[in-house]
């Protein structure tokens, strides 16, 4: 019986040694999965830093061979990096005659666009400051209507309550 008994506690024992076993083996899964879950989102973050500075360095590389004569970098900074001709960095980098003059008259443009937004909004407020009920006035055309042609048509109510259209030329506009 003796033998028995020893049989069976190294049976029981045995089994218990493998079901903490796997028990150990569940939770180094879980651990690990714990730590995937931080690992995951730092390591695209240095990717993504990474990539930046990476695209930030070849930016300054092709303005070094566009500003030695390099049209082929003038080229690919304007085609495939034309977002950078906004960046004040890069515009005090360039010294190349034909960039520079592609970010003059783009500043330029920009002049003229700022210059017709304030003027729509000069407009707008003359016209309210005008009226009546200065609560009723209503734009009849789109904001890029108005932009592209200066006259901005609107409604309101005149002195007996009925509503009236008009427009207003703001400016005359350059094409």
């Amino acid at each position: 019986m003796a033998d028995g008994y020893k049989v069976l506690e190294n049976k029981l024992f045995r089994v218990m040694a493998e079901e903490t076993k796997k028990d150990e083996k569940i939770k180094d899964t879980r651990m690990f999965y714990k730590k995937k879950r931080y690992i995951i989102p730092v390591v695209l973050t240095a990717l993504a830093a990474l990539g930046s500075i990476w695209t930030h360095n070849n930016i300054y590389q092709l303005v070094d061979e566009c500003n030695d004569g390099s049209m082929k970098a003038c080229k690919e900074i304007e085609n495939d990096y034309d977002y950078t001709l906004d960046d004040e960095d890069v515009q005090s980098r360039l010294t190349n005659p034909y960039l520079v003059d592609k970010i003059n008259k783009l500043n330029e443009k920009l002049n003229e666009e700022n210059r017709r937004y304030s003027a729509m909004g000069r407009c707008k407020r003359y016209l309210k400051a005008n009226m009546k009920d200065p609560d009723s006035f209503k734009l009849i055309n789109s904001a890029s209507a108005q932009f592209n042609t200066g006259i901005i048509q609107y409604s309101a109510t005149n002195s007996f309550g009925g509503r009236v259209q008009d427009s207003y030329k703001c400016f005359e506009p350059k094409y």
